[in-house]
């Protein structure tokens, strides 16, 4: 699973075609789509109005899901993970958050530790 952001998707398009023609099974692309550089102070995308699906289709997944309400995500959640093929899901949300909010400590290579520790645990 790599998590990413519309604008970051926007910027590096040229990673899609890369992803899906060397990547041949089990990975899911999703892209968290709320129309801004929501990490480095909100300026807005064109992520509402780049049809983002179509252009991982055009890249080579071979499945592409948008998904706009709680409905569809609980629907591709309940057998979305399960698929073992290149995917990229969509999910449109808005760019608010909280005030408290605050940004990530530490370095990305301890988040990635951390987040291996806890997946162990939980298998």
């Amino acid at each position: 699973v790599m998590l990413d952001g519309d604008g970051a998707v926007l910027m590096q398009m040229g990673s899609l075609p890369t992803i899906a023609d060397h990547i041949k099974n089990n990975f899911v692309h999703i892209v968290i789509n709320n129309g801004s550089h929501e990490s480095v102070g909100g300026q807005p995308t064109e992520g509402f109005f780049a049809d983002l699906t179509t252009i991982a289709s055009a890249s080579g997944y071979e499945k592409t899901v948008c998904i706009s309400n709680d409905e569809e995500l609980n629907e591709w959640l309940k057998n979305g993970l399960n698929d073992s093929i290149v995917q990229f899901v969509e999910i449109r949300t808005n760019n608010s958050s909280r005030k408290e909010l605050g940004r990530p400590a530490g370095k990305p290579v301890e988040w990635r530790d951390e987040f291996m520790k806890q997946n162990k645990r939980d298998h």
